[in-house]
């Protein structure tokens, strides 16, 4: 399990062991999408209607839609997490304590 914070322009950083484990390349295009007030990022889709994006030196832009309908911003910390047998990357937006 990884946590990381979206930068000001919308960009995460994959670490380099998920990218590996999902066979993720650079250049290659992954889709992105909300379940479950997780943000979901995948290689393969047959929903050719979800946003898109480019992997490029193991970051990616998160859509300002997505980053607005899950009240996201750059101080928001994200926990990453990968699923081996279904090929996904899972950003789950980490509550912010209080007290």
């Amino acid at each position: 399990m990884y946590v990381r914070r979206i930068s000001k322009k919308g960009q995460i950083c994959i670490p380099k062991k998920i990218q590996t484990k999902l066979s993720i390349l650079e250049g290659d295009y992954l889709y992105i999408y909300i379940k479950y007030s997780n943000i979901i990022i995948e290689k393969h889709n047959d929903n050719q209607t979800l946003n898109q994006c480019v992997i490029r030196n193991g970051q990616i832009s998160i859509p300002a839609e997505i980053r607005r309908i899950l009240g996201i911003s750059y101080d928001t910390p994200l926990v990453i997490d990968a699923s081996g047998l279904q090929k996904k990357i899972i950003l789950k937006p980490q509550k912010k304590l209080c007290y």
